[in-house]
């Protein structure tokens, strides 16, 4: 899996939609006559082989390229 992690101040680059949690933008195939403003966002990148774990701090956007199948466990935490 390839992921793209932009800080929470770089949303409205990516062209939000509903309540924020989908974007319109696609960070891996970007189509900048479309979304400009995603030609000024900045995103750390990481590919996740087998075994791997990665954080993903709250409020950030990220988008996920699975690039051959796989498997996937996702939790979130709140502390009380």
């Amino acid at each position: 899996k390839r992921w793209r992690i932009f800080r929470p101040h770089e949303a409205p680059r990516l062209y939000p939609r509903g309540h924020g949690l989908l974007f319109e933008a696609d960070a891996f195939e970007p189509d900048l006559d479309r979304f400009p403003l995603l030609g000024g966002a900045s995103a750390a990148e990481a590919v996740l082989q087998p075994g791997d774990v990665i954080f993903v701090p709250q409020g950030s956007p990220h988008q996920v390229l699975n690039e051959e199948a796989s498997l996937a466990v996702s939790a979130n935490y709140v502390a009380a």
